[in-house]
């Protein structure tokens, strides 16, 4: 029984890597970003602590209803993440989801390229609040925890199954 949860927990183990390894070179490759989700503006599509996934798309590719990335006019600080409600003359109007009316802004892209949302990983951005040393430390302490006990119960049903007489 041993040898068979020791087989499963190496196949187990390589899997996960290789799916890390093919996430990692999908996301070099489609030159995909992650962002956190903070405002409930594009509920219900979207929720606070979600991650969004966004890739670069040529800016000519987008289209009313697309979400895409930007920052507004005179903001420099956080970008805002609003679907696409016009186009007009390369001049797009944007809005969140959960919002009544259109932003107050006209935004035109500058460049050849523009972040258009391609997926959304719910509740993944979380665990982004989880960064303090404390935190993790207990989160890995409760691991280690879980793995021991494991462990324990793995040797004491191997000793009792050796003990037990044989017919």
């Amino acid at each position: 029984m041993s040898r068979l949860l020791d087989r499963l927990l190496t196949v187990l183990i390589g899997v996960v890597g290789v799916l890390a390894i093919g996430i990692g070179i999908l996301v070099f490759v489609a030159h995909l970003h992650f962002q956190v989700v903070t405002s409930g503006s594009m509920r219900p599509t979207i929720s606070p602590g979600d991650v969004a996934v966004t890739q670069a798309v040529p800016a000519s590719s987008l289209k009313v209803g697309d979400i895409i990335v930007f920052y507004p006019p005179g903001v420099t600080a956080e970008p805002v993440m609003h679907r696409i409600v016009s186009i007009d003359n390369g001049v797009i109007k944007t809005r969140g989801d959960a919002n009544n009316v259109d932003d107050p802004w006209q935004v035109t892209l500058s460049g050849t390229t523009a972040y258009r949302m391609v997926a959304v990983v719910p509740f993944l951005g979380w665990l982004t609040e989880l960064q303090r040393p404390a935190l993790i430390v207990a989160g890995l302490l409760l691991v280690l925890a879980i793995l021991l006990e494991i462990r324990k119960e793995v040797r004491s049903r191997k000793t009792k199954a050796r003990s037990e007489p044989q017919p």
